[in-house]
């Protein structure tokens, strides 16, 4: 009687961890988080099952948020590049706007010496709009730089959160 309680024991022990081993042996293998050791009683390898399940559960659930986040700032960036691509053409097409406006000003002090003075102050404003604007292109092509260099690394990022994600 008691070489066969010994017997169930060792067997209900080997066969349990014989599970374990076999269920963390696949998903080190093919990377499947969603599997989990079926409990069986509540004994210390149960118990060891159940910390193991929950455990795998908190790391694919980190796995998940880190991947929708980098997901979500990839989208955001390119969004964000977009965003300033055309911020940029406004801005050249403000510049050309003003570089027009100072050469047609600059032409109407040359033939009219009634409105001299006036002109003069129209042109020192489209000349500081002009400048103005070159200092926003100039400004805005950096931002187009930053973000692209941000939208670089994101992609970065989720490229090596995808590739994690299919080691695991």
């Amino acid at each position: 009687v008691t070489a066969g309680l010994g017997y169930s024991i060792i067997y209900g022990v080997a066969r349990s961890t014989t599970d374990m081993r076999d269920v963390m042996t696949r998903m080190t293998s093919d990377g499947d988080l969603s599997r989990r050791i079926k409990l069986q009683g509540n004994d210390e390898v149960a118990q060891a099952a159940g910390a193991f399940n929950h455990f795998i559960e908190g790391i694919a659930s980190i796995i998940r948020q880190v991947n929708d986040n980098a997901n979500t700032l990839s989208t955001t960036a390119t969004h964000l590049s977009a965003s300033a691509v055309g911020i940029a053409n406004s801005s050249q097409a403000q510049s050309a706007a003003a570089a027009t406006t100072a050469t047609a000003v600059e032409g109407m002090t040359v033939s009219i010496n009634s409105v001299a003075d006036n002109t003069q102050d129209v042109r020192k404003l489209s000349e500081q709009s002009l400048h103005k604007a070159e200092q926003g292109n100039q400004n805005v092509a950096v931002m187009i730089t930053e973000i692209q260099r941000v939208q670089d690394a994101v992609k970065l990022i989720a490229g090596s959160v995808s590739e994690f994600v299919e080691s695991t």
